[in-house]
């Protein structure tokens, strides 16, 4: 509370969707952490409190799969033009290997860097293949996960970026989230695409909180 720890997306007025490694043993306590949103510039003057987070009962922390959380806020947020939600995809959809995506965050530009952007980045990669990906990092990709960059590297997230999310422009020209930013080897290098929690097998899991959160 108080730094940046991690990025994220609104999916209601009062549920966010991030990452589960955002939330390391013994800070998992909902009263010790804050959303902020709505703003291009790192900030912490409006926050909104978190009444309850929720991460799978599948994930661990000494491993990498089902790297997903959602946080309940105490009250809904004021929707503006700045503060919207994200549409998930089908919990069936399927991108294409080159598959344009954005993602954005406010972590380190340059691996090993000292500070996080005091503005919001965003960067255009693409989707690739997991066959690919799994080349790279001997076995560990699984269908939970997806990987994005460009085989030159040089475009990529890093520290301070996790949790945040990939986004492509899906039908009726509306965006909607893919993946979440989850890990990786480095920042930007050659050969070492980031690798995100592919959204699409969580839908169901995503729906079946919400309707413990509504109904």
């Amino acid at each position: 509370m108080g730094q940046h720890s991690c990025g994220c997306s609104i999916l209601t007025p009062q549920i966010i969707l991030t990452a589960a490694h955002c939330f390391p043993r013994g800070q998992q306590q909902a009263d010790r952490w804050r959303v902020e949103c709505g703003h291009s510039r790192l900030t912490f003057l409006f926050a909104a409190q978190v009444d309850k987070i929720y991460i799978p009962t599948s994930y661990s922390l000494d491993q990498k799969p089902n790297d997903i959380a959602l946080i309940k806020l105490k009250s809904d947020l004021s929707l503006t033009a700045t503060v919207q939600p994200i549409c998930l995809p089908g919990f069936d959809s399927n991108l294409q290997a080159g598959t344009p995506l954005t993602v954005t965050g406010w972590g380190h530009t340059v691996e090993g860097g000292g500070t996080l952007a005091s503005t919001l980045q965003g960067v255009t990669i693409f989707l690739i293949p997991s066959d690919v990906c799994n080349r790279e990092y001997f076995g560990q990709i699984i269908s939970t996960m997806i990987c994005a960059g460009q085989t030159t590297g040089g475009k990529d997230t890093c520290q301070g970026d996790s949790g945040g999310p990939l986004v492509s422009l899906g039908p009726n020209s509306l965006w909607q989230q893919n993946g979440i930013v989850s890990w990786g080897d480095g920042c930007a290098r050659a050969g070492k695409p980031g690798v995100y929690t592919n959204v699409p097998p969580f839908v169901a899991w995503i729906t079946s909180i919400m309707k413990v959160i509504y109904f």
